[in-house]
């Protein structure tokens, strides 16, 4: 069967979260193909079981870019919907993605991601503004960067995205279910951030994290109206003056070594 494009989704986990992603991308029409990184032969099968349509594929994790690049080699369309295990699409998404022509091979779509933090939806604040992001694009022609966090489509020859089209529709992502697994996420991102810049020579004087942190509140809270989330959005603004101060203090300590 030739396929409109391919959904491709790499995950760690099979959960509630994933089935929502899947069953809002089931078309006829699309491809959908689960990269299962780190997960038993049971929890595959169960996972086949439940959605016999699914292409999934037992993978090693290589890092974010190369591993999405490794799933999209495998898909049968030439173009490649990357969408991550904890988002999922309403249906005027899923119609525009149904009605795209699909002729431009370099060109690349963007889709609007908004963002949810258990049953509630985020409005303001850097969390709260909509995000367009390049998810839908040609394997021939484009590809994801090696980028250790925050990994970003390019074109074959490393060059940057110059014909990027967005889509009507929206990209719903869950955050996290509460500020305890923002918490927990930002640890671990954190750490990688400060490996990314690190490896680019980008360095930190003594006093980074902490200025760092207090204008991430700042930004966060005042600026970009966060404060109009009411308790959550203060949650955030805190939590993004954490991760903030941890970027560069995992930085310094990489300097220090």
């Amino acid at each position: 069967m030739s396929f409109r494009l391919s959904v491709c989704i790499v995950t760690n986990t099979i959960d509630d979260k994933l089935f929502q992603t899947i069953s809002s991308f089931k078309q006829e029409a699309f491809e959908i193909c689960v990269g299962c990184n780190q997960l038993s032969a049971s929890e595959i099968a169960a996972l086949e079981q439940k959605f016999p349509e699914l292409r999934v594929v037992a993978m090693t994790w290589e890092g974010y870019g190369a591993t999405k690049n490794k799933l999209a080699a495998v898909a049968s369309s030439d173009w490649i919907l990357s969408i991550d295990s904890d988002e999922w699409a309403d249906r005027t998404l899923v119609k525009t993605l149904m009605s795209l022509t699909l002729e431009n091979p370099r060109r690349v779509y963007a889709l609007q991601r908004m963002q949810r933090l258990g049953q509630h939806v985020i409005k303001h604040g850097s969390y709260g503004a909509p995000e367009w992001k390049p998810r839908l694009y040609n394997k021939w022609h484009v590809q994801w960067n090696l980028a250790k966090v925050h990994e970003e489509l390019e074109y074959l020859d490393g060059s940057e995205l110059l014909d990027v089209q967005s889509v009507e529709g929206i990209l719903w992502h869950l955050t996290a279910e509460n500020i305890a697994e923002v918490q927990e996420k930002n640890n671990h991102y954190a750490q990688l951030s400060a490996e990314n810049m690190f490896q680019r020579g980008k360095s930190a004087h003594r006093l980074k994290p902490a200025m760092a942190a207090a204008m991430a509140f700042v930004k966060q809270y005042f600026l970009k109206n966060g404060l109009l989330d009411g308790g959550i959005g203060l949650q955030l603004a805190r939590e993004s003056a954490r991760y903030t101060f941890l970027k560069y203090k995992f930085l310094r300590e990489l300097q220090a070594r």
